[in-house]
Formats: C-alpha cells, sequence, structure tokens
C-alpha cells in the first residue's frame, strides 16, 4: 500500500467526547540507535500502509512522555530505553495492566521494565548471534509451522542470552530461531498484553507483515486498512523466438523446440490456471531480443525485428482482452548506467519501441514498465515517461535489492521520477517453498495485497557449474507437467496449487493488472482514513470503498452494525482477524462478549 503517516490525533477529538476515540499509537525511540531506526522506519511504514495514526517520541530529544490516556500501544524501536527512570517505568506497567498493550520490536532491557517483558533478571543478559525463524503460533493466518533455515533466506539475530527460566512461565512463545532459542514471545499482563521481540531481525522489510501483526496483537482491538489486490506479472512473453531444442524441454516433450513449448503447453496451461481461479494476468513484452538492432525503421535489422515481433504476437493469439501487455524494455539491455553505454542510444530505442508497438502490439500503447533485469537508474526512468508518457506505472522489486539499482522500492511514487508509480513485486517463481511462503504471508499481513511474477523460461535456469544453485530458478531441475525422477512434481504443478493455496487460503484478494492496481492504490492514497475503536464497535470512516482488517481479542467477535460487511475471519494468536469489505462513508463493527 502506499503510505500516508498520520503523526499526531488532531486537536478536534478532545471537542468529540460523544465519538470513539481515533485509533493511535506512540512509538519509542532513540536518534542515537541506528538499528533501533531501521526497525523504526520499517514500523512507521507498516502503521502509514495500514493508515494507523501514531505519535513518534525520539528519546534523545525528550525523555519526558505525553499522557498515555489516548493511545492504543506503546511500540518500543530503540534498546536504549535508559533514560526511563523508575516513574517512568511505572507509569507504563501500570498503563498496560490497566488494559493497554506494548509491542517490543527490538530487543531491550531496563532494570525497572523486566517483569513487564518476561525478563526477570535484575541484570542485562549478555547477547549472541544466530539465525532463522520457526513459527511456533499463528502470529498472521498460516504462518504456524513455517521453519527458515539460512538456505532459504538470512534472518539475522543479535539476541539476548537467556536463563532457563526466561521469558517468565506465563509467556507463549511464538517463535524460535533455528536452533531453538526464542525469539518473540506474548502475555497477558494485568488487563493488557506485551508482545517482545528479541531480535533486532524486525528492520528487514520482509517482516513488516509481521511486524503489523504484532502491533495489532499488542494494540488488541485494532483496524488497519488494506488493498485486498493480486497481481501475476508474466515478464518476457511473447517470448523470442527459438527453434533450439534443449534438454529441459526434450525430456517432456521431445517433439517440440522452445517456442512450440511456450507458445504451446505452457501457454495453454498457464491460461487454463487463469480461468479455472478467475486469474488475470499482466504480460511484460520486449519489443526485439535482438539488441544490436537500434538503427532506424527502414534498415534490414529492425524490419526483421519488427516482422519476428508480429509473429510472436500471432502465435500468443489470442491473449485474454482483460489482461494487459506492459512494456518491458525495446531489447532485455538492463536500463542502468551500467547496462546501457550510451544514454542517446537508449532513447532512440524507445522511440522505435513506440513505433513498434502502434504497429505491431494489437492493444493500445503501454501503461506500466516492467523494467529488464528489475533495475533501472533516474535518467532511464525518466526517459520512459518522456517517450512513452502513456506508462505511468513500474514494476520492479519491494523487499529485495539494491534502491541505487530502481530494487526495493516502497508502494508509491517513484522517487526519481513522480511521473510514475511503483508497483514493486515481492513474490516470483512456480513453488511454494519457505522463501516464497513468508515473501506472500508477510505481505499479505501487512498489506493485503499479493504481487507476483515469473518467466516462461524459469523451466530452462538449472544447476550448471560455476553457478551457485540458490541463484537459479529452477534449482532442483523439475520438469513441467510431469514428476522428475527425484520424485517432484512439475513447475506447473506446483504453481497450481501455489496459486490454490491463495486462493483457497484468502479468497477476498481481487485479481487485477498492475495499472488497475496501481489506479487503485493512488486512488486510496489520496482518501481520508479515519479509523475509531472503542469498547464497544470499530468504527471506520473513509472516502474510499475498501477492505479493513479488524481484530479482537480472544472471547470477543464482531458484528457488522452498518455499512460494510465482515467476509472472512481467522483465528490468530490472542485472537481473531476479519476482514471487512467497506463502501465510502461510515461503517461500524458491534464487539460481542
Amino acid at each position: 500500500m502506499p503510505l500516508k503517516f498520520f503523526r499526531s490525533a488532531r486537536r478536534s477529538d478532545a471537542a468529540q467526547p460523544d465519538r470513539r476515540p481515533r485509533q493511535e499509537v506512540l512509538v519509542l525511540c532513540h536518534g542515537g540507535d541506528l538499528v533501533g531506526l531501521g526497525v523504526m522506519q520499517n514500523t512507521l511504514a507498516a502503521l502509514g500502509a495500514a493508515r494507523i495514526r501514531y505519535t513518534v517520541l525520539d528519546l534523545a530529544i525528550r525523555r519526558a512522555l505525553p499522557a498515555f490516556d489516548r493511545y492504543a500501544a506503546l511500540v518500543i524501536c530503540t534498546s536504549l530505553l535508559e533514560g526511563l527512570g523508575a516513574e517512568k517505568s511505572r507509569a507504563i506497567e501500570d498503563w498496560v495492566v490497566g488494559g493497554k498493550g506494548v509491542f517490543v520490536a527490538i530487543r531491550c532491557w531496563h532494570s525497572e521494565l523486566g517483569s513487564l517483558f518476561g525478563l526477570p533478571s535484575r541484570t542485562k543478559p549478555p547477547l549472541v548471534h544466530s539465525f532463522g525463524l520457526d513459527f511456533r503460533a499463528e502470529l498472521a493466518p498460516h504462518v504456524a509451522g513455517l521453519h527458515i533455515d539460512l538456505d532459504e533466506w538470512v534472518f539475522e539475530h543479535i539476541r539476548f542470552v537467556l536463563d532457563p527460566t526466561e521469558p517468565d512461565l506465563d509467556c507463549q512463545i511464538v517463535l524460535k530461531d533455528q536452533n531453538g532459542a526464542a525469539i518473540a514471545w506474548r502475555r497477558a499482563f494485568g488487563q493488557g498484553r506485551v508482545v517482545f521481540w528479541n531480535s533486532d531481525v524486525l528492520q528487514a522489510r520482509v517482516l513488516r507483515g509481521i511486524l503489523l501483526q504484532g502491533i495489532l496483537d499488542a494494540m488488541g482491538t485494532a483496524a488497519a486498512a488494506i488493498a485486498g489486490f493480486a497481481t501475476i506479472n508474466i515478464d518476457d512473453f511473447p517470448p523470442s523466438i527459438s527453434s533450439a531444442t534443449p534438454e529441459q524441454i526434450l525430456r517432456e516433450y521431445p517433439d517440440l523446440d522452445e517456442s512450440g513449448f511456450f507458445f504451446g503447453p505452457w501457454l495453454s496451461d498457464m491460461l487454463d490456471l487463469r480461468s479455472r481461479h478467475d486469474l488475470r494476468y499482466s504480460w511484460y513484452c520486449v519489443m526485439d531480443y535482438g539488441a544490436t538492432r537500434t538503427g532506424p525503421p527502414d534498415d534490414d535489422a529492425v524490419k526483421e525485428g519488427a516482422r519476428i515481433l508480429a509473429m510472436r504476437f500471432e502465435r500468443a493469439a489470442p491473449l485474454p482482452s482483460d489482461d494487459e501487455i506492459g512494456f518491458h524494455g525495446y531489447s532485455h539491455q538492463i536500463a542502468t548506467d551500467a547496462g546501457v553505454s550510451d544514454p542517446q542510444s537508449y532513447r532512440e530505442g524507445l522511440q522505435l519501441a513506440r513505433r513498434l508497438w502502434q504497429d505491431h502490439v494489437p492493444v493500445p500503447m503501454p501503461t506500466s514498465w516492467v523494467p529488464a533485469g528489475n533495475q533501472y537508474h533516474a535518467v532511464h526512468a525518466q526517459m520512459i515517461a518522456t517517450v512513452i508518457p502513456e506508462i505511468t506505472t513500474v514494476a520492479g522489486l519491494h523487499s529485495i535489492g539494491a534502491p541505487d539499482q530502481g530494487e526495493y522500492r516502497e508502494f508509491g511514487p517513484e522517487p526519481w521520477c513522480e511521473d510514475l508509480y511503483c508497483l514493486p513485486r515481492n513474490n516470483f517463481g512456480y513453488t511454494l517453498r519457505p522463501k516464497q511462503r513468508i515473501l506472500l504471508l508477510s505481505q499479505i499481513a501487512g498489506s493485503g495485497a499479493w504481487t507476483h511474477f515469473l518467466h516462461p523460461d524459469d523451466i530452462l535456469d538449472e544447476p550448471r557449474p560455476g553457478i551457485n544453485p540458490v541463484h537459479v530458478r529452477n534449482p532442483h531441475r523439475q520438469m513441467w507437467q510431469k514428476t522428475n525422477a527425484a520424485g517432484q512434481q512439475g513447475l506447473f504443478r506446483e504453481f497450481e496449487a501455489f496459486v490454490e493455496f491463495v486462493t483457497t487460503s484468502f479468497p477476498w484478494l481481487r485479481f487485477v493488472t498492475n495499472s488497475e492496481a496501481s489506479t487503485a492504490l493512488k486512488r486510496f492514497d489520496a482518501a481520508q482514513v479515519d479509523l475509531r475503536v472503542g469498547p464497544d464497535a470499530i468504527e471506520i470512516n473513509s472516502e474510499e470503498s475498501s477492505l479493513f482488517y479488524l481484530r479482537v481479542q480472544t472471547g470477543e467477535s464482531l458484528s457488522s452494525a452498518q455499512g460494510g460487511r465482515l467476509v472472512w475471519k481467522h483465528a490468530v494468536v490472542g485472537g481473531t482477524l476479519y476482514v471487512a469489505d467497506c463502501p465510502s462513508g461510515i461503517s461500524v463493527f458491534k464487539i460481542s462478549r
């Protein structure tokens, strides 16, 4: 979701005593804690996307705590709590006992807060380095039982070494590292709640959704805006025309060459899957894979590229009319300074691509762009917006990559070119292994969206000498439909199961094209949203219709009293998570106990 930060409650709240209190959290940070600031940045992005208001208090500047009465939870994003004396610590503890919550987003220790955190030791525990995630409870939908070790993803912790009696016995350990050490726990404390992370791992963007769900848990009763859409991008289709007969295809389809496979079984199966699950695809097309053909339009090489482009679309026809065909580049050059030696030649390639699209692509000019290799630099993004101004969306990468290469982008305006809106992809490939599962589940937990991409030729990218298997797209040498000699299903069968898991687990996700998604997000980003939570109900007032997560505690339930309707619910640790479909205006959901 695009970010719209609300940093403080409005003064007008005090003049409306009959209204339910506006939902807001207090975030503690310390300007001298660089790791903590990374955790806070991720926290504020999660809260902003959810349209949850917050106030930030920097303990390096101000140590006086504000009145707690307007906050639903305290979020601690620093390990430097030395400035909190006994009196402030008791105030926090009393506030939680009275029914509020604390979410500790980075391991921290304070001698006066040990009983609150579940760390009764009177001395600060030593630190140790460890790895991995082992989810022992349903912190977010469908994460319980998920185990991620170093072979899948480097989740790194600097954590406390705990005594055998720590955390306290009444603490529920919800997450461990790969060696079984406690990483996160939760507990009831008086009438309130504490969620403690014994790690600094929550600075990782990939865990943003897990972080948000932890904050909602600490709040007890809460609402969060979500996007409610899914996108599936297919990069490099229609593919190049090739008569090559790689072994990866011949072992299953001995009579087909590359083009015969991609325009035949591959396309047929993907369209069948689309039909069965009401999917929408966004297809991304390279104009000419012959990167040297950049001469004038009447150049023989350019004309040959145009002829091949027309042939590619003829063999792909008909693609569904309500799918999107987007731009993947004139050639497959990486749109960076290293990938394009001469910016002027890149501009000329875009100008030629525009003419080729108008003459040979059976849809209007593209409105979205996936950069080849998922990388781009400022000058190239600006050229895209200038030469093909119909393009208003760029779809790169969200949770991985280097920002200076156009990767690791947030949803929202492209920082190098505000004429473009970033709709980054967060998940990839055909298989739902632990790495893909945490990407999927955390993104849905945080923003209620799934942005996915794959390539037709992923099947060809198998391990080979000198290449780390971690970096190939078909590391287990899987076939397309058939089971391989190692007993592993074909890639299509795996992706079929992947899609079925998503559509069954999250039936409220609506499959859309990239351009449709970015249009909806821009509209919602500009809308005013007011979330209020009282003891009897959750109230949502939104200028735009949207979906929302609603969370209540164990023993509570929700029913619609006005406006919106409840479309899904799922048991999570400490309570129940609902999805509400709300029209514009006011929606009210009654809390029953």
